[in-house]
């Protein structure tokens, strides 16, 4: 087909796209009113700046869409999924909505793959969110409604988490496989007890995580010796709130003036080649293990409430102070402690050596 506008109903019934759908400058509409859209492999549908709108009761399968407009995907009581036989990009514009009901791709090489600007998901029901984004993103929202998993890649370019990401119960996970994590301030991602898992090559900023569950943020996933965790969020609000935080990075974690604030139970810290690590915890505090490598870097970890327990070794080649600020508050440690620089323990209460 080749139109300035395409519009396609199906009443009852399917719509196969078995070719291609072409407009030059025009908008496409494609609608299955009670069934499923399926284009099969290697079709496409493009048009040259217009918006193109696949719309089915059921299921959408997709093949490829290009247009340097925006596409919408709906698959109103269904999922959808990938039906290109290859890994390239299924939709490639400029914004792109995605809304279905169970699910919307897969894991492996069943993703949705797309190069887009930015990019608004909602899942309601049940099934797994996977995208694999070819270059830099920006997420305006992601809404998983189920226990399924939240799962974003970009291969190549930074990551920008502009809205809301939260799942009912499942596991969230955000990678930028060479560029940087950058949650814009006052932006969260929630999750009741799922698992959150930020991963970057190079820096990743935090504005809020929030689960029960445990929260995993690693800069310099490729082991360059580039990377830092950043607090990104306006004001001393925590900027994780989980059971476990394990908090990885080689340039440092925090710093002196815009601390990690955290309100978790436990606690694992690494950093490996400069910079400091600043932890402020709202309340009490068990630490499982620290290592600070990094040359002339301070490790400070100070909790506002409550006390600090330390169950794992604690390692530095520079400074440390351990700080347990409220009147009750005490410090157990449950290991030795090693610099090479000077330790402080100061508790509101007692220090005590288990």
């Amino acid at each position: 087909l080749l139109f300035e506008i395409v519009n396609v109903e199906v009443v009852s019934g399917d719509l196969l796209q078995n070719g291609a759908v072409t407009s030059t400058t025009g908008d496409i509409n494609l609608v299955a009113n009670a069934g499923n859209i399926t284009m099969n492999s290697g079709k496409n549908t493009t048009s040259t700046s217009g918006n193109v709108i696949y719309t089915a009761f059921n299921s959408v399968n997709l093949s490829t869409i290009t247009t340097s407009g925006n596409v919408s995907v709906t698959a109103t009581n269904g999922s959808i999924s990938d039906n290109l036989t290859s890994e390239d990009s299924n939709i490639i514009a400029n914004v792109l909505t995605l809304s279905a009901k169970t699910g919307i791709g897969a894991s492996g090489i069943a993703d949705i793959d797309t190069t887009v600007s930015s990019i608004t998901i909602s899942n309601t029901t049940s099934g797994d969110i996977y995208i694999q984004e070819t270059d830099t993103l920006l997420i305006t929202s992601i809404t998983q409604g189920g226990s399924g998993v939240v799962n974003v890649i970009v291969d190549s370019g930074n990551l920008v988490q502009n809205g809301a990401i939260s799942s009912t119960s499942g596991n969230i996970i955000l990678t930028a496989s060479s560029g940087n994590i950058t949650m814009n301030s006052g932006k969260n991602t929630t999750s009741t007890n799922g698992n959150i898992v930020y991963s970057a090559t190079n820096d990743v900023n935090v504005s809020v995580l929030s689960t029960s569950g445990n929260v995993t943020v690693t800069a310099d996933s490729n082991n360059d010796n580039v990377g830092k965790i950043i607090d990104n969020l306006t004001g001393e609000s925590a900027n994780i709130i989980a059971n476990l935080a394990t908090l990885s990075a080689s340039t440092g974690i925090g710093t002196s003036s815009d601390e990690i604030d955290t309100d978790v139970t436990t606690i694992s810290l690494i950093n490996d080649i400069s910079g400091d690590i600043f932890v402020t915890e709202a309340n009490a505090l068990t630490i499982s293990g620290i290592t600070s490598s990094g040359s002339s870097a301070d490790t400070v970890i100070i909790s506002d409430a409550g006390s600090i327990t330390t169950t794992g070794a604690i390692t530095s080649v520079s400074d440390v102070l351990i700080k347990a600020v409220g009147i009750n508050s005490d410090i157990i440690l449950g290991v030795a402690l090693s610099s090479a620089g000077n330790i402080s323990l100061n508790a509101g209460r007692k220090i005590t050596q288990n």
